[in-house]
C-alpha cells in the first residue's frame, strides 16, 4: 500500500462512520438560573442580592423561604430583597423538590428538611451555601461579615432546626410565621438570639409560636416573641421587625426589641483617624 492511500484510508472511515449516524458526543445542558428579579445567580441554586452601600459592619442576611412552587412569589422575593435597601446583603438559596410530602398537591414544591433528627441532611443543604456566601463575603471585602437567618413560614422550621442543632453559624435568627416547639435536647454550643414572629390571625401559629416562646425561656435561650396584625405571610414590615432585630441584637435579648419601630440607618463606615497637625 502506498503512503497515499495509508493516509486516505483514515480520513475515508471517519466519514463513514458520520455518515453512518456515528452519535455525537452529549451537549451540557445549560444550567437553570431560577433566581427571582434582583437577585444574581451564585453557586447551584443559590442567588444572592448586593446592599448599593456597604462596609465593614455590613451583615449578610440568609432567607429561608416557605414552601416554594416554580419560581414562587414576586411578592415574597421582593420582601426578602428589601433588606438590601437597609444596608444587608442576601443570600438566598432553594429548598429540595419533593420535602413537601405532607400533601400530596405540595410533592412538586420545594421545601426544607424537617427532620429535626437527621443533621447529616441539614449540613449537607447548608454545605451548599458555601461558596456562595465564601462569594458575597468577598465582594463585601473587610470580612468576615456577621450573618443571620430569615426564615419563612417552612424556611422558619427549618432554621429553627438549624438553630437547635448547630448545623449553621449564625449570629442570629429570625422565625416568621413558623416553627413549633421540639422535644430533642439541643446540640448546638451557641445559644443565638431567636426572634419569634407571628400574625394574630394565623390561629394555627399563633399557639404554636408561643410554646415555642416559653420551651426557649425554660431552656434559658435568648429570644423574643412579637403578634403583629394580619394572617399569615411575609410582608415589608415583617422583614423590617427581623432586621432591626438583627442589628439591636444586645438590645433585643434584654426586653428592649419592640415589634414595630423605625429601623435605624446601617453603621457607617468607619473613618480613618486624623493626622496630628504640626506644630508651627
Amino acid at each position: 500500500m502506498s503512503a497515499s492511500s495509508r493516509r486516505i484510508g483514515p480520513v475515508v472511515l471517519v466519514l463513514g462512520l458520520l455518515a453512518a449516524g456515528c452519535p455525537k458526543p452529549p451537549v451540557e445542558a445549560v444550567p437553570e438560573h431560577w433566581c427571582p428579579e434582583g437577585f444574581e445567580p451564585g453557586q447551584g441554586d443559590v442567588c444572592f442580592a448586593m446592599p448599593m452601600e456597604r462596609g465593614p459592619g455590613t451583615a449578610i442576611v440568609v432567607y429561608l423561604h416557605g414552601e416554594l412552587e416554580g419560581h414562587g412569589r414576586p411578592e415574597e422575593w421582593a420582601a426578602a430583597r428589601s433588606a438590601t435597601v437597609h444596608g444587608f446583603a442576601v443570600v438566598l438559596p432553594r429548598g429540595r423538590r419533593g420535602l413537601c410530602d405532607w400533601k400530596p398537591e405540595l410533592k412538586n414544591h420545594f421545601c426544607w428538611p424537617q427532620d429535626a433528627a437527621d443533621t447529616t441532611e441539614m449540613h449537607n443543604v447548608t454545605a451548599e451555601w458555601d461558596h456562595t456566601l465564601w462569594q458575597v463575603n468577598e465582594l463585601l471585602e473587610a470580612g468576615p461579615h456577621p450573618r443571620f437567618v430569615l426564615g419563612y413560614s417552612n424556611g422558619a422550621a427549618f432554621a429553627h432546626h438549624l438553630a437547635r442543632t448547630g448545623a449553621f453559624k449564625a449570629d442570629g435568627y429570625a422565625l416568621l410565621s413558623g416553627g413549633a416547639p421540639i422535644t430533642e435536647a439541643s446540640s448546638a454550643e451557641a445559644h443565638p438570639p431567636i426572634l419569634l414572629l407571628g400574625h394574630e390571625n394565623d390561629a394555627g401559629q399563633v399557639s404554636k409560636s408561643k410554646e415555642l416562646h416559653e420551651s426557649l425561656n425554660r431552656e434559658k435561650w435568648p429570644n423574643q416573641s412579637c403578634t403583629r396584625p394580619g394572617e399569615h405571610g411575609l410582608a415589608g414590615d415583617d422583614v423590617d421587625a427581623a432586621l432591626r432585630f438583627f442589628r439591636h441584637e444586645p438590645v433585643a435579648t434584654k426586653g428592649g426589641f419592640v415589634c414595630d419601630g423605625t429601623l435605624p440607618a446601617p453603621p457607617a463606615e468607619p473613618r480613618p483617624p486624623e493626622k496630628a497637625k504640626k506644630k508651627k
